[in-house]
């Protein structure tokens, strides 16, 4: 996949993963009612992985360009331990935050599927 392609790729994803995280507020507001613990969780999910996937682009520009590549190991580090702080300061709030926290984590799963079968 060359660079255009993967930034075309990545904005639909960043698009599916929004829709999906207002059909995801839109269901819980059924199934729990409204409860911001919810909505700060899918929230904090959904920027985890948005962040993740750009710092991983990076990553692998750094280790393809071999020259920074202690750059790109602190980067690689550093997206799991944005996973960790976000996961914990989600239980710290709540159960349900760290559940919706899980929730919008899969949105990345679940935009990257959709824009692959889209583009089959």
């Amino acid at each position: 996949m060359n660079r255009e392609k993967f930034t075309r790729e990545k904005w639909k994803i960043f698009f599916y993963m929004v829709v999906y995280g207002l059909l995801c507020e839109a269901f819980s507001l059924f199934v729990l009612g409204f409860d911001w613990r919810f909505t700060i969780g899918l929230i904090m999910g959904i920027c985890a992985v948005t962040v993740n996937l750009i710092a991983l682009e990076k990553v692998i520009d750094y280790a393809i360009d071999g020259k920074q590549i202690w750059l790109a190991f602190l980067l690689h580090m550093g997206r799991f331990l944005l996973f960790g702080v976000a996961g914990y300061l989600c239980y710290r709030t709540d159960v349900v935050a760290l559940a919706a926290y899980g929730i919008g984590v899969l949105g990345l799963t679940a935009a990257s599927v959709i824009t692959y079968v889209k583009e089959g």
